[in-house]
């Protein structure tokens, strides 16, 4: 290499990108146009997309931290509603888990 070779044109191994695969690029409305991966088998193309409007309202909620009852040792996740029961201490926010059927604490 440091003889020579380094001043050498680099050619293609094969004609093909990584992984073996041939992708074609394609837009957004092609995919949902062309049902791509909607069949037995699964569609790989390339796309890019530009992000152009984040929501302000909604953008996170409390989550239930409790451990889930269908996935043991993960929490539940699940949104948490408004608790307002009168069990809780004041100046602490508490929530109901219609999943887990129980409270929960939440800090901000």
């Amino acid at each position: 290499y440091d003889s020579g070779g380094s001043s050498q044109p680099v050619s293609a191994l094969s004609g093909q990108g990584g992984g073996g695969r041939n992708d074609r690029r394609v837009t957004i409305s092609q995919i949902k146009d062309e049902n791509l991966g909607t069949g037995g088998a699964p569609a790989y193309v390339s796309t890019t997309a530009t992000v152009t409007y984040i929501r302000s309202e909604n953008m996170s909620y409390p989550a239930c931290s409790n451990d889930s009852t269908t996935n043991p040792g993960r929490p539940c996740a699940k949104k948490l509603t408004d608790n307002m029961d009168g069990t809780c201490l004041p100046f602490h926010a508490c929530r109901w888990c219609e999943k887990c059927q129980s409270s929960s604490q939440v800090d901000w």
